[in-house]
């Protein structure tokens, strides 16, 4: 028996709810995203899963091209299969792994991917979960999920954690304080997402280490995805996820997870939310301010 790891960011289970017309939505990535697909096999006798990659013309004639695995033997009992897709030219693609995927659409349209959030998350160790394996070969490996959406300024909420000590006089004074900024994440657009975005979000703000444009973040205490808006007709939502930056780094735990964060081919770079453009370039890195001018 085997499955595809949840945490892999497409969709292979088609909705249930007939009452409502499909969602509108068509996951987006851009050319340089890195697309993993993870399978996991729990008996030794299983056969080597079948992956296809497919795409579509104009006139949306499917071209099928197989997926090569490469393999890891977690334990006698397990397996572990998983593929990087990436460099992709625009169109519109799908995977099939017994069964076909949603539909996801490439683009270098640099307006339209400004409109999206890459989330990229892994954890310290394999030992948490049995259906996802961030640990291959002792090499750390992160998913990559493109949503729609982004923090607004008006999802900035401010608190303080402080304790004070009022004297004799009555005077006021603090005697600790420490200020706190949660900000509202907004996943979906005008026309929402489908569930499945809000439940993989919840998943991946399980792990140890989740980055939002290269942005480290954690949920806000027990917050989980809350639908905020519905689209009428349509199995589409917008969420809201409230989630406070993490401010104090293990510098040797943030350089791994950046590196491997900015797994890229030769001289391609990337940029982060904080606009600092990193290049890495066969083994050696450079970080370089983006000219603002």
């Amino acid at each position: 028996m085997y499955i595809v790891s949840p945490f892999t960011p497409l969709f292979f289970h088609p909705s249930s709810d007939a009452f409502q017309s499909p969602s509108g939505n068509v996951q987006v990535w851009s050319p340089d995203d890195r697309i993993l697909v993870q399978v996991i096999s729990f008996d030794t006798s299983d056969d080597v899963p079948t992956a296809k990659l497919n795409s579509f013309d104009e006139r949306m004639v499917k071209t099928e091209s197989a997926l090569v695995w490469s393999t890891w033997r977690m334990n006698t009992d397990v397996t572990i299969y998983w593929t990087i897709i990436s460099d992709l030219t625009n169109g519109l693609y799908s995977v099939t792994i017994d069964k076909e995927s949603e539909r996801f659409r490439v683009t270098d349209d640099e307006q339209e991917l400004s409109r999206t959030t890459l989330l990229q998350y892994s954890s310290s160790s394999n030992r948490e979960r049995k259906d996802v394996c961030f640990w291959i070969d002792m090499q750390q490996y992160f998913f990559s999920f493109r949503v729609p959406g982004g923090f607004k300024d008006n999802g900035w909420q401010f608190g303080v954690d402080n304790e004070q000590f009022t004297d004799m006089d009555r005077d006021v004074s603090d005697v600790f304080a420490h200020e706190q900024l949660v900000k509202v994440f907004t996943l979906g657009n005008s026309i929402g997402v489908p569930p499945w975005y809000a439940h993989l979000l919840n998943m991946a703000l399980c792990c140890s280490y989740v980055y939002l444009d290269g942005v480290r973040y954690v949920r806000s205490e027990g917050s989980v995805p809350e639908m905020n808006e519905t689209v009428e007709t349509l199995k589409s939502y917008i969420y809201k996820q409230s989630l406070v930056q993490v401010r104090y780094l293990d510098p040797e735990i943030e350089q791994r997870n950046q590196l491997s964060i900015r797994r890229v081919y030769l001289n391609s770079g990337r940029t982060n939310a904080e606009e600092v453009y990193r290049d890495v370039s066969v083994g050696n890195e450079e970080y370089l301010i983006r000219n603002r001018t």
